[in-house]
């Protein structure tokens, strides 16, 4: 069990989950856009080109490689060199009625578009960990309906999606739909850059483990230790009964919360704990500038979620991953 007493052994890397290169529908290069992350200030970036143009072969060096393969090259190359930032390959694909979703960990790609969401499933399921995320998401997907199997694979989704010259998606309803419904989601922000813009925006996924490698940061993403941000510089800590964020709890008498949020550069006005039906059952606003630490304790109930939500005072926010009993 993690308690209150290893904080110290997870890091909070912050970076960028979703996004484009001229691989599919961006710019530049898979390279190009992990330089301009990292000289960003940014811990990570995942280049998460369409599917459907991966999977073509691109010449290279008087040879064919499909894209797919050099992506992940690339990503490989780079962090070879690189030890202080993290680069990723994964895609993303679009489904008949419920919009697109991003995979990633995947050892290859999908290919075509979800018709059949079984189908998609037992794709999944050939693959050795992989981990899906349901992007910029909109009304259709109030209508998407927990599937038990599938709830083992979706991992993810964007409270808050977009880079210029798009416009900024909020999806904090959408993600608190979907608790509703059953399925085992926390939260992230995707910049889903298509120009040469990668970490130039506030709005990040904060992961958080224990080093910045491959191993370590899929295995955060495997238990939803996210949050969601809009700053660039807050710390957030949100656990119940000592389990992180993200975590699926055993019965107990008790609920002990436990949150400690921090942001040195942005003002912080209040945080509220969300649970079931949208219901903020708790909230505290900050008497110290600039962090909040906030324990409390509620009765134990079953087939619950529950959120800390951080609200700055000039509204921007910070969304955690759900924590379930």
């Amino acid at each position: 069990m993690e308690t209150s007493s290893n904080i110290e052994k997870y890091n909070f890397y912050f970076g960028i989950p979703h996004s484009h290169t001229g691989f599919s529908t961006g710019k530049g290069t898979p390279t190009e856009a992990f330089n301009y992350a990292k000289k960003k200030g940014i811990d990570f970036l995942i280049v998460t080109d369409h599917g459907g143009h991966l999977y073509r072969d691109k010449k290279s060096n008087s040879s064919k490689n499909s894209k797919w393969e050099i992506l992940k090259n690339d990503a490989s190359k780079f962090n070879t060199k690189n030890d202080k930032f993290l680069s990723l390959g994964g895609f993303e694909l679009t489904s008949k009625n419920f919009g697109d979703f991003n995979v990633l960990n995947s050892n290859n790609i999908y290919k075509g578009k979800i018709k059949d969401f079984n189908k998609f499933t037992m794709w999944l399921k050939n693959q050795p960990n992989p981990i899906v995320s349901i992007n910029h998401p909109h009304k259709y997907i109030e209508s998407f309906k927990y599937n038990r199997e599938l709830d083992k694979f979706i991992n993810f989704i964007e409270v808050g999606n977009g880079s210029p010259p798009f416009k900024y998606l909020n999806g904090e309803k959408y993600y608190y739909n979907l608790l509703d419904k059953g399925w085992h989601i926390g939260a992230i922000n995707g910049q889903d850059n298509h120009r040469m813009n990668w970490g130039d925006t506030d709005n990040l996924t904060v992961v958080i483990c224990k080093s910045l490698n491959k191993k370590d940061f899929y295995e955060a993403l495997n238990y939803r230790r996210t949050y969601s941000s809009e700053t660039r510089s807050l710390k957030l800590i949100f656990k119940v009964n000592g389990k992180w964020m993200g975590s699926i709890l055993s019965p107990s008498k008790k609920l002990n919360f436990e949150i400690y949020a921090e942001d040195k550069k942005n003002p912080i006005k209040k945080v509220q704990i969300i649970s079931n039906g949208e219901k903020i059952i708790k909230e505290k606003s900050l008497k110290k500038k600039g962090k909040l630490k906030w324990d409390f304790s509620i009765p134990y109930k079953k087939n619950c979620w529950y959120v800390a939500k951080v609200i700055y005072k000039d509204d921007k926010m910070g969304i955690s991953s759900a924590i379930f009993t």
